[in-house]
């Protein structure tokens, strides 16, 4: 349903947001008025709540009271999870550009400028996504950036057609955040539909960098909140950090891996758009990979020959030396 409609200023391309809820009252006010403090105003807010039951729809309804843009809230009729709700809200979207919100960030005030600017100069390109600065649930600074968090820092600089090289870090992680992202609303095409066992973000970012072209910039244009209730965040501050969060992780999760990769492979086959030359073959190197590590000897001495005769694999599809470890040491 439209619940407030405005007429937008002359924009030659017009930019949608596209914002999902779900119980997000606490932080949501906040992000509302971040967008509506925009240097370029986008030219619609689309809403998809996902069953909310605190106060959302009564901020989002007060929010379209004074809201410079025309706001669209559509409320699901069951919970969708995170992935396909944005999946309908992107779907929902009319401009020619639209960028990704969570509900509990804060935006820079030039975030829709900046990335629209960067997709203008170059038709090329269908996604575009940037580094953040690190907030608390009080909005206080943390004085870190997202980039470094996730293991992303160094790995690729910043700037224009970066496939190649954000291909190579997506084969070991994920690492393009999706509140950052701004994507070409022609790009729904091969983007969509975003499978339920895919976090949307993972699955925009490798369609992108298969299929198109994606650009990353180091300007932090958001505030990334980090708190205890969001639905999906980053993981602890350091590689030693993650080391006991990735010795968790066994058979079941390799098999899970193997599942989404083989999805998406076969998702591209089913394209009849030209992949990047790289891209099939990264992807079956990644699920030969995965497969390997899913079914290792369990006798140790037997196991440790495999992992060792398969050790370029632990450094060009998982993180080297931390993976051959938990796979020497740990079996379930």
């Amino acid at each position: 349903m439209i619940v407030q409609k405005m007429e937008p200023k002359d924009h030659s391309y017009r930019v949608s947001v596209s914002l999902c809820t779900y119980n997000g009252a606490r932080f949501l006010r906040e992000q509302l008025d971040s967008i509506a403090q925009q240097t370029l105003l986008p030219f619609e807010l689309v809403i998809c709540d996902d069953g909310s039951i605190d106060d959302t729809i009564d901020i989002i309804e007060q929010f379209c009271l004074t809201a410079p843009f025309e706001v669209r809230l559509v409320r699901n009729e069951k919970n969708l999870g995170v992935s396909k709700n944005f999946e309908n809200a992107i779907n929902l979207c009319n401009g020619q550009f639209i960028a990704l919100s969570d509900q509990d960030d804060v935006w820079c005030p030039q975030r829709i400028e900046y990335q629209t600017n960067i997709l203008i100069r170059d038709p090329a390109l269908d996604g575009v996504f940037s580094d953040a600065w690190l907030i608390d649930e009080r909005s206080n600074a943390l004085n870190r950036r997202l980039w470094p968090q996730i293991g992303f820092a160094g790995k690729v600089r910043q700037g224009v057609h970066i496939e190649r090289e954000l291909m190579k870090v997506l084969l070991k992680r994920d690492v393009v955040t999706g509140a950052t992202l701004m994507i070409r609303s022609a790009s729904r095409e091969f983007l969509l539909p975003i499978p339920e066992n895919w976090i949307h973000d993972a699955w925009i970012a490798w369609n992108l960098v298969a299929c198109s072209g994606v650009a990353a910039t180091g300007e932090p244009l958001i505030n990334y909140r980090i708190h205890a209730t969001q639905q999906v965040g980053v993981g602890p501050e350091s590689n030693l950090k993650r080391i006991p969060e990735s010795f968790q992780r066994g058979r079941s999760y390799y098999a899970l891996q193997i599942q989404r990769f083989q999805y998406l492979f076969d998702h591209w086959s089913a394209l009849t758009r030209d992949l990047h030359p790289d891209a099939a073959r990264a992807l079956q190197g990644k699920i030969k990979h995965l497969t390997t590590r899913a079914n290792l000897p369990e006798r140790l001495l037997p196991r440790a020959c495999k992992v060792l005769s398969t050790s370029p694999g632990y450094f060009k599809y998982s993180l080297g030396i931390q993976s051959m470890c938990k796979d020497l040491l740990i079996r379930d």
